[in-house]
């Protein structure tokens, strides 16, 4: 143990059944067929074993076993990902493994977190992503919490720490059968756990479930379930899939709460499982895992901050907060955040504004700016929310026809994490001649581009502002006097 920590409760009957589940940690690791390294070091809860997997020059993702689990068994679910990533996996201090076999970090205390936070640090590991299942989603979300800052992206399977299923059926089918096992074991109750949880007719889960019930001190308290207050600070992506199958986290609950809790970008997808997912079912959850981190690692660059789009500015972090605290979802929240740039923000234009609102900050300050800065604006409100939001821009006439030469028009796109796709939405603000709506299926933007006029609509997707129109906000005084008879592409 660390000097100066407490010793909790000792986790297993006695030093034999330590030996017993390290005896099979190591008969396990071994099964799984792939190259390791293995290190001890300290930590504020006590001594911790990590183990670091695959091929240690790929991109490394964290992975954490579940509640009364094993790194081992947990490994063995997500092998398929060892062909793109190394897998860091920590043993969880107080349970099986070979971390400190005393209880003493708490899911009620919100703990875990801290602890993850060392662990990572002890790698270097400045922000990373994860792949978590039940118990130890409510520990990834514990840390998300303290340390939101340093989760890329997150992969939740049948999770913990969102939605608990009924308690009764917990109690009758899972709980009394536990505590059945380990004072008189049987074959007929371990068949119950098996047939409830899964892993029927996988040998190996079976002997585990056999040991972990009959030698081990499971923790039975539930883990903490997070509120959308204590996840405001947490906008990295989360792919979470969940079964109605499963007794402990149903489908249903888990994701009905997790769009009330989760303000960034959140993708559910249901899966046929109980609460232990079948080989099978696994190489389906990890392909998608793979596709998910891709796919984010391809969204970072839509949610950066940039000059122009200076989402940390207190004026738009507090607009931000106003908006979350008025929406239901990630949707609604978008909506919202759309609504308030096109009506409530009044393009320069039209009101013959003298202010050039260079960014986002300077819309949202002054109250006005013209299409390019009420697409930063909209875009930071976004990002801000950890909602992927990029730049589209068309070649328009500035009068009805060609006649008075041409104007740059910018909008925005915006990343859907829900349906999976990207629309565009156009803040420009609505008059007699324009009706932008906001719509998740056909485009309702402020203008069409006529090729009789030779307009073009370049239906891009660009990361920041462009610099050309950077440096013309720069240099003009009147926004009256802006031109752009040049085409972007």
């Amino acid at each position: 143990m660390s000097g100066g920590i407490k010793k909790g409760k000792f986790v297993y009957k006695n030093q034999d059944s330590l030996n017993k589940m390290h005896a099979f940690y190591d008969k396990t690791l071994a099964a799984l067929g792939v190259p390791y390294s293995e290190d001890y070091f300290e930590t504020s809860f006590g001594q911790t074993h990590c183990l670091l997997v695959g091929d240690k020059d790929k991109p490394r993702i964290c992975t954490i076993h579940g509640g009364n689990g094993i790194t081992t068994l947990n490994l063995k679910l997500f092998l398929p990902l060892l062909k793109d990533f190394c897998i860091l996996a920590p043993d969880v201090i107080g349970m099986p493994g070979k971390s400190e076999p005393y209880r003493n970090i708490s899911s009620r205390k919100d703990q875990y977190g801290l602890w993850i936070n060392e662990v990572l640090s002890h790698y270097g590991e400045e922000k990373i992503s994860f792949v978590v299942s039940s118990y130890s989603s409510a520990m990834f979300l514990s840390f998300a919490k303290y340390y939101p800052q340093r989760v890329s992206s997150a992969l939740l399977i049948v999770p913990s720490g969102i939605a608990h299923g009924p308690i009764l059926p917990m109690l009758g089918k899972m709980v009394v059968p536990f505590i059945q096992y380990y004072f008189n074991p049987s074959e007929k109750t371990l068949d119950t756990v098996i047939e409830t949880m899964g892993g029927k007719g996988d040998e190996t889960w079976r002997e585990f479930f056999d040991l972990m019930m009959s030698s081990y001190k499971m923790e039975m308290k539930p883990p903490k379930e997070y509120s959308k207050k204590e996840m405001a600070a947490f906008k990295a992506p989360l792919l979470i899939m969940a079964s109605q199958k499963d007794i402990f986290f149903p489908a249903d609950r888990v994701f009905a709460k997790a769009r009330k809790i989760f303000t960034g970008p959140v993708t559910t997808s249901e899966i046929d499982s109980k609460h232990l997912p079948s080989d099978e079912v696994m190489v389906e959850v990890c392909e998608r895992a793979k596709d998910f981190f891709e796919m984010n690692e391809n969204l970072s660059e839509y949610l950066k901050e940039t000059p122009s789009i200076n989402f940390s500015h207190p004026l738009i972090e507090a607009k931000i907060k106003e908006l979350q605290e008025k929406s239901d979802s990630q949707i609604d929240y978008i909506k919202r955040a759309y609504e308030f740039v096109r009506d409530e923000i009044l393009h320069s234009w039209d009101i013959k504004a003298k202010v050039v609102s260079k960014n986002a900050a300077e819309v949202l300050k002054n109250g006005t700016g013209i299409c390019w800065t009420k697409s930063c604006l909209l875009a930071a409100l976004l990002r801000g929310n950890g909602i992927p939001s990029g730049i589209s821009y068309q070649k328009l006439t500035r009068a009805d026809d060609a006649s008075d030469g041409y104007i740059i028009h910018a909008l925005n796109t915006v990343y859907i994490p829900e349906l999976q796709k990207w629309i565009r939405l156009d803040a420009r603000g609505n008059k007699a001649t324009v009706h932008a709506q906001f719509s998740l299926e056909e485009e309702k933007l402020a203008f069409p581009a006529r090729e009789e006029y030779a307009e073009i609509d370049y239906r891009d997707n660009n990361s920041d502002l462009d610099e050309r129109l950077i440096k013309i906000l720069n240099e003009v005084d009147v926004v009256m006097n802006i031109r752009t008879d040049f085409e972007l592409k």
